[in-house]
């Protein structure tokens, strides 16, 4: 079962199409849980408390004129999810949500490593800065902390950082 206090844009399913949605819970009892709509689920072996991300950079100023800070929901803009455009080395790793953390993150890291070593150049700050705002306009209806929500793109995105680092995607 999923429970979460708002609807999620991209309610995961499973691999066989299992989870559930359900309300937010009003009560855990030695068998089960209740949720705030009414029903009940006994049987329940495991609850796990997910609770979000709230990015927070004390070191930039909310002006600091590199990156908008949305209400810690959101860094932009981000040419490949990483990069200010305006600022290039600096970087932000492992901010897309929804995702398999360690492969994602090591596909940055590699990419970075590349960047910043001159092995792989990048485009002008313009073209990066148009490479962002197309996330960003994919982006715009969501709410603020949905930004950086990647789910199942995650798996395409690290093949453009392999193929952009010249190596295998990974498995």
């Amino acid at each position: 079962f999923l429970s979460a206090r708002q609807p999620l844009p991209q309610a995961p399913q499973g691999k066989h199409g299992k989870i559930l949605a359900r309300a937010p819970p009003k009560r855990i009892t030695s068998t089960g849980v209740e949720f705030e709509d009414g029903t009940v689920e006994e049987g329940v072996d495991a609850i796990v408390y997910c609770t979000g991300y709230y990015y927070r950079f004390p070191f930039l100023s909310p002006d600091n004129g590199i990156v908008h800070l949305e209400s810690g929901d959101g860094v932009k803009p981000l040419y490949h999810h990483l990069l200010p455009p305006d600022a290039p080395s600096l970087a932000f790793v492992g901010l897309p949500a929804k995702i398999v953390p360690f492969p994602l993150m090591e596909m940055q890291a590699r990419y970075l490593a590349m960047v910043w070593a001159g092995q792989i150049a990048l485009p002008p700050e313009e073209e990066m800065a148009r490479d962002a705002a197309v996330w960003e306009k994919q982006q715009e209806a969501l709410p603020d902390k949905y930004f950086h929500l990647m789910g199942g793109g995650q798996f395409g995105y690290n093949d453009d950082l392999a193929r952009l680092c010249s190596v295998a995607p990974l498995p």
